[in-house]
């Protein structure tokens, strides 16, 4: 199955969020 070019963007923008969310959770911890 191809991965089209709006996959990739999906796929990037929920590992964005997700490095967010992580980034968060380490200000909120310390």
């Amino acid at each position: 199955m191809p991965v089209t070019i709006r996959q990739l963007e999906i796929f990037k923008a929920v590992v964005e969020s997700g490095q967010v969310t992580k980034a968060a959770e380490k200000l909120l911890l310390t």
